[in-house]
């Protein structure tokens, strides 16, 4: 990207001198940012009055040291009986601060201006770190971004969006005002959240991911297909086979729209009767997943997309095992590959602290392989981006030690077996308790066995447990004839 790279130069023009003043943090480290946001510079105002109560006294005036506007002619409205002027225009707040403040010192502040100004979001730097908060009406801001302000170039996908001028200006169109009715009452769905971050170790251990491995996970080439699809069509169905990522991909083209100002939704999958009208769950701009959508009994997909408008988009995904008369949206492993190959080359430093916790024969030493070759050989062999992940933690090694220790304990092995076999039957699909428990109708085996030993397996973490259902992590094993 164009700003990527401009900033870059301008951060490595930077650091080869000493930025000590707030007016240096200023004219290098946030001028640039700004005119690579695009911001219209009739738009910007600087040290701009924000004027304050206290009950009926006034409160001395202070000034905000940037301010952007959704209009021009800023300056003419600067007095105080301009301020719903200001409340109606106001964008950002920008608290600037020298590079030897602590930037936690400077919120209250910042969180003065934003609130008195009614701008959308407020962003505190020091030169070296960075925080950009969403101001809300009735609950705690928002923490919407922090990172050093040397790692912008990598971050600045998530920046830009965050700062997106045109979406701001939308936001601060849009009536905000939250009441009851904005809230789901529906039990299907469960509204998504993206605050919470998980790093890149659910990815590479095999985990189920959700939407706190977003911002960790590489995105993967269909992303920008799929945000193409919704924009067009109002829906997206995200096809592919177990492993492709898809899930994971549908949570973070949700992110996308919902640091636009989106709300995210997911469906529970409770086996009720399916409510095509999703305006009754809210009546904002709104993304709604339905993931693993085979899986889901008596849901009509003609009538989901019938359901979808310009601001009620749906992501589905589902296995390529099942034909969908609608517009889909294949994954590509061999481009998903690539993809994560390129980016764990560049983070193999995190790469091998986490890959060296799982497998000791990753290492530096004489006898060991190399995290670099090992990302090679998985990026050569692998076939999904789930199988990409298990050749790198030495999955084949591990999988087969799990597997004979199974064995070895009084013939687990059957029970774990068993779990593999009714996944790959239902594509995919996760095994309730009772389900598992047929595995009795095969063997000469009492319950206790079966409970002493599903109880080992989840102690060990060789199955997990997910919304009470069980899945093996293993599957992929038999591919190896274990």
């Amino acid at each position: 990207m164009y700003e990527d790279s401009k900033y870059r130069r301008i951060y490595r023009t930077n650091k080869k001198e000493d930025i000590v003043q707030e007016t240096e943090v200023r004219s290098k480290i946030v001028n640039p940012l700004l005119d690579l946001l695009r911001y219209p510079t009739e738009n910007i105002a600087e040290e701009y009055p924000v004027y304050g109560k206290e009950g009926r006294k006034d409160l001395n005036t202070k000034s905000a040291d940037i301010m952007i506007f959704k209009d021009s002619n800023a300056n003419r409205h600067r007095d105080k009986k301009e301020t719903g002027w200001v409340m109606n225009n106001s964008l950002v707040v920008f608290e600037l601060k020298k590079p030897k403040e602590k930037i936690e010192n400077a919120k209250d502040q910042a969180t003065f201006y934003a609130m008195w100004t009614r701008c959308i979001v407020y962003v505190i730097t020091n030169g070296n770190d960075i925080e950009i908060y969403k101001l809300k009406e009735y609950n705690a801001d928002k923490l919407l971004f922090k990172d050093k302000v040397i790692n912008l170039v990598d971050s600045w996908s998530d920046l830009s969006i965050i700062l997106d001028y045109n979406n701001l200006i939308k936001m601060k169109e849009k009536d905000k005002t939250v009441t009851l009715n904005n809230f789901p009452k529906n039990t299907q769905w469960e509204s998504v959240s993206f605050d919470v971050k998980r790093d890149i170790t659910d990815a590479i251990i095999g985990n189920k991911l959700f939407p706190y491995n977003v911002k960790s996970c590489p995105e993967l080439p269909i992303i920008k297909k799929i945000e193409e699809n919704l924009e067009l069509l109002n829906y997206s169905i995200i096809l592919g086979i177990a492993g492709s990522g898809k899930s994971i991909t549908a949570y973070q083209v949700a992110y996308h729209f919902y640091m636009k100002g989106w709300r995210v939704f997911k469906y529970t999958n409770k086996n009720e009767f399916f409510d095509y009208n999703f305006k009754k769950i809210t009546s904002e701009n709104s993304i709604f997943i339905i993931d693993d959508l085979q899986n889901i009994q008596n849901v009509y997909i003609e009538k989901v997309i019938a359901n979808t408008s310009e601001n009620i988009k749906v992501i589905c995904t589902i296995t390529d095992e099942i034909n969908i008369n609608a517009e889909t949206t294949y994954t590509s492993n061999t481009e998903s590959i690539e993809k994560i190959k390129h980016e764990y080359l560049q983070n193999k430093k995190k790469i091998y602290e986490i890959v060296h916790k799982i497998d000791k024969n990753i290492g530096d030493s004489y006898f060991s392989e190399t995290i670099e070759r090992r990302i090679e050989k998985a990026a050569k062999e692998a076939t999904t981006p789930w199988m990409f992940n298990y050749i790198l933690r030495g999955g084949w090694n591990i999988a087969k030690e799990d597997f004979l220790r199974l064995r070895e304990k009084n013939r687990a092995d059957w029970i774990i077996l068993f779990l593999a076999m009714k996944q790959i039957a239902m594509l995919d699909k996760s095994v309730t308790k009772e389900e598992l428990k047929r595995v009795l109708d095969f063997l000469e085996y009492d319950i206790n066995w079966f409970k002493k030993n599903l109880k080992y397996m989840l102690d060990n973490k060789l199955i997990i447990i997910e919304d009470e259902q069980y899945r093996c992590i293993h599957t992929v094993c038999f591919d190896y004839n274990i």
